[in-house]
């Protein structure tokens, strides 16, 4: 499973894509940032064959960057539908040029 760095994130505008490929679902629910402690936490469901997550993934600044990976204590299994919901999240942190035209 491979996480992210990202330089930029701006919690305001910060809305990820539900993703729905195949047999692959992944559902974004809430989201919840702190800003004192520069901290987002994103709310996911990831349903794919019989497999069922519930998890949170946090955005957390780490220096000039933010950082991006399930959040400790989760316990998630990783599994291809997990990898989509953090590719989901960098892209909604790091929009293609495309996006932001």
């Amino acid at each position: 499973m491979e996480t992210y760095r990202v330089k930029r994130f701006a919690p305001e505008q910060f809305q990820p894509a539900d993703v729905h490929e195949g047999n692959v679902h992944v559902a974004f629910k809430e989201t919840r940032y702190d800003p004192a402690r520069q901290i987002a936490m994103t709310r996911v469901v990831v349903a794919e064959d019989d497999l069922t997550q519930h998890f949170w993934i946090e955005i957390v600044r780490e220096g000039s960057e933010w950082r991006i990976r399930p959040a400790p204590g989760c316990g998630v299994v990783p599994t291809v539908g997990v990898q989509r919901a953090l590719d989901a999240v960098r892209e909604a942190c790091a929009p293609s040029p495309q996006q932001t035209e």
